[in-house]
């Protein structure tokens, strides 16, 4: 496990005998890829974008993670302030980017700004 400042880059867990990665913003396994767009891996799981789909994911897992609000309208996860969800069946990997904008909560940048949670045993979503 990658750690700075003692906290963790990511968090990698079982649950539903699927592996399951809670990250900032990516989490790529196969590192020299990640490493042509990121000069060190720990950037992949900080700043990934799109990138976050496109190298990154784990086989037969799921990926949580966040960094791109779903409000974005210009941003390949814009979902209206709703969860993004996506399946890469190469890999089958599911990815959820639960960041739905509550940070801009009362700003005029989306009026469907919230906070997303998911319940990892079913995958149940809820808003707040």
């Amino acid at each position: 496990m990658v750690q700075r400042r003692n906290l963790e880059y990511y968090k990698r867990f079982n649950i539903n005998l699927k592996d399951c990665i809670v990250v900032h913003a990516g989490f790529c396994e196969e590192k020299d890829i990640c490493r042509s767009r990121y000069s060190v891996i720990e950037d992949f799981y900080i700043y990934a974008r799109e990138e976050a789909l496109d190298f990154g994911g784990i086989r037969n897992g799921m990926i949580i993670f966040g960094h791109t609000p779903t409000i974005a309208k210009d941003s390949l996860y814009y979902n209206d302030g709703r969860v993004f969800k996506y399946y890469d069946k190469d890999k089958d990997c599911l990815f959820y980017n639960i960041d739905c904008g509550c940070g801009y909560k009362g700003s005029n940048i989306s009026e469907n700004c919230r906070l997303a949670c998911i319940r990892l045993e079913d995958e149940a979503i809820f808003y707040v």
